[in-house]
């Protein structure tokens, strides 16, 4: 049995291998990222989302979904995007997307798809176990992430970090005599284009 851990960009890999290593020295732990390639005796392995679905997710379907019994998704609220998605139906981690409701579904119908994904995980995945962790849990398409996690487990709010120490507090600046003109700036998903804004 082997672990995956799933992420976005480089360091995050990096970070995860080498965390891995430092809490358990025996542990093998691959980097399935670009010419970095994990082995068959690897442990845990820590993969480029974007390595594993690209060119057809040749080097995915590589990865046997029988060994691996935990999946790890870090920064997951990027986890309802196709790429993610097809990693995890790789692995049979997620309901298949017949059985989420349309975007404006009735709440007896958001109900009913509910009650259909908790049967789906309870038989198909009881011995298994994903993961996903994110400081970001919203998403800004809306996309609830409940489709393909099926409950919060930990969480904490960013008072109660603040309140820990665990963050700096917010400080707001009022900035005068500023007139920006933003008429010629395009929106992206409801916000201005950050580049155009540069």
């Amino acid at each position: 049995t082997r672990m995956l851990i799933l992420a976005h960009r480089e360091e995050l890999l990096d970070q995860a291998a080498a965390k891995l290593r430092a809490v358990n020295p025996s542990l093998m732990v691959g980097i399935e990222q670009a010419d970095r390639r994990s082995g068959p005796l690897d442990d845990v392995v820590s993969a480029s989302v974007q390595t594993l679905t690209a060119g057809g997710a040749r080097r995915l379907k590589a990865l046997d979904p029988q060994t691996f019994r935990i999946v790890i998704v870090d920064e997951c609220h990027h986890a309802r995007s196709e790429s993610y998605e097809t990693i995890l139906n790789h692995f049979s981690l997620i309901p298949p997307a017949a059985y989420r409701p349309s975007a404006r579904a009735t709440e007896d119908v958001v109900n009913a798809a509910r009650e259909r994904c908790t049967q789906w995980w309870r038989a198909t995945s009881a011995d298994r176990l994903l993961l996903g962790v994110t400081a970001t849990p919203a998403r800004a398409d809306g996309l609830g992430l409940e489709w393909t996690f099926e409950t919060i487990v930990y969480e904490k709010t960013l008072r109660w970090m603040i309140a820990g120490g665990y963050l700096v507090g917010p400080r707001g600046y009022v900035l005068n005599n500023t007139a920006p003109v933003l008429d010629g700036i395009k929106t992206v998903a409801g916000h201005y284009s950050i580049g155009e804004l540069a």
